[in-house]
């Protein structure tokens, strides 16, 4: 399996990545993005693919998690959903 998500390897998404791995006891391979526009922009590419967006993402352009999904509802398919803990936040 190949799923695709946002890096670098600090962020939440991977970590989340990770835990859907361990969770289903799934070997595969996770290919970081420098954004999640990115994959969205390149889905054509990723036929066969998996990816981990957060529930909370929002483009640069306020579209949410949800109106990507439908905007690209005969493009992906949703497949399964997975709740992570987050790591704190750090102000400086």
């Amino acid at each position: 399996m190949r799923l695709h998500t946002s890096g670098p390897e600090q962020t939440d998404s991977y970590a989340a990545a990770n835990a859907y791995f361990a969770g289903n006891k799934i070997a595969g391979q996770i290919i970081l993005h420098d954004s999640f526009a990115a994959i969205y922009d390149h889905l054509a590419d990723l036929t066969g693919d998996y990816l981990i967006v957060p529930a909370a993402y929002q483009s640069s352009e306020h579209e949410s998690w949800g109106q990507l999904h439908y905007r690209h509802l005969t493009d992906l398919t949703l497949i399964d959903s997975l709740v992570t803990t987050l790591d704190p936040l750090a102000f400086c």
